[in-house]
């Protein structure tokens, strides 16, 4: 006997879902693989509407031995990309494994109508035009592209963290993709120094969208 038509739709409902997880937990398993000296937990999120209309985010949490069974994985949306010892937040940051470029590019001239291997193509020649590290991976994020560099864990150590941001803010260049001539650092103010806006100039041409 057939099964219900109702029934068979949340089946192939279920299985789309599934199918479409696949991506990411394999880009959770990247970042956050269950290896000894493994801290901290992963927080799975998503916006959701209430009752009232607005829109909210929601959070699970996960330790990184339950990731890669997770059904959690179906539900989310979002995959923080550092552990935390419990919820996201910046005062529960405990490791550091890895640096990411959100690239929102799905509607920028350059990019649009591209798949996103063409689109990723277009970033890692950019890259590489420019003498910098390429990316470990590259994910599609439904609107653009998350350019991940995966490096050893670390311990969130205030000097660290501070560290682990400032690389962070070297890759991404200037704000917006433009050249700025005047560069804020813990130092002070850096006017027109050489040095900075070379490579003020030479990442604001690898993330022009």
């Amino acid at each position: 006997m057939l099964r219900p038509e109702a029934e068979l739709v949340a089946m192939r409902g279920e299985y789309q879902a599934r199918v479409s997880a696949s991506p990411r937990g394999a880009h959770a398993r990247a970042l956050h693989p269950d290896l000894p000296g493994v801290r901290g937990k992963v927080s799975l999120m998503r916006v959701s509407q209430g009752s009232d209309g607005e829109h909210r985010w929601e959070t699970k949490v996960v330790s990184v031995s339950e990731l890669a069974t997770s059904d959690a994985l179906l539900w989310c949306t979002h995959i923080s990309m550092q552990r935390f010892y419990g919820a996201r937040g910046s005062t529960s940051l405990v490791q550091l494994q890895n640096l990411i470029a959100d690239v929102d590019c799905h509607d920028k001239a350059e990019f649009r109508g591209l798949a996103p291997e063409e689109m990723a193509g277009i970033l890692i020649q950019r890259l590489r035009d420019a003498g910098k590290p390429l990316p470990s991976y590259i994910a599609f994020s439904g609107r653009g592209l998350h350019c991940v560099w995966l490096h050893q864990p670390l311990q969130a150590t205030p000097g660290v963290t501070g560290r682990h941001r400032a690389v962070q803010r070297w890759m991404h260049g200037p704000a917006e993709g433009k050249a700025s001539k005047t560069v804020r650092t813990k130092g002070g103010t850096r006017l027109n120094d050489p040095e900075v806006i070379a490579h003020e100039d030479t990442m604001a041409a690898v993330w022009r969208v």
